[in-house]
């Protein structure tokens, strides 16, 4: 996911005098479901460098037809509740590659 962290801190909509950094990234290839993953976590801190939220993203790719793909987000609270959580999925627009 080669994204700035201005790209993804317009995507957890923090706010400007709040801090992102990545705390931990880990990229994985099942090959049981063919399919690969990119996880990341991120850590959100105020102006005092108090933890605010932690963020969990990633994009999941099938490697085989209909080549399907997931992106997703979750917010969690300081306390590690689950706040927010978006998922979309998308395939390719031409089907011409399936056999």
């Amino acid at each position: 996911m080669a994204k700035s962290h201005k790209d993804i801190a317009r995507r957890f909509n923090l706010r400007p005098n709040h801090t992102l950094k990545e705390q931990q990234s880990d990229a994985r290839l099942h090959n049981k479901f063919d399919s690969s993953c990119d996880t990341r976590w991120f850590i959100e801190r105020d102006n005092d460098e108090k933890v605010v939220a932690r963020y969990r993203s990633w994009i999941s790719k099938s490697r085989n037809p209909p080549y399907k793909q997931q992106f997703g987000w979750e917010r969690y609270s300081a306390s590690g509740e689950l706040m927010e959580r978006e998922v979309r999925y998308q395939q390719a627009d031409s089907m011409a590659y399936v056999h």
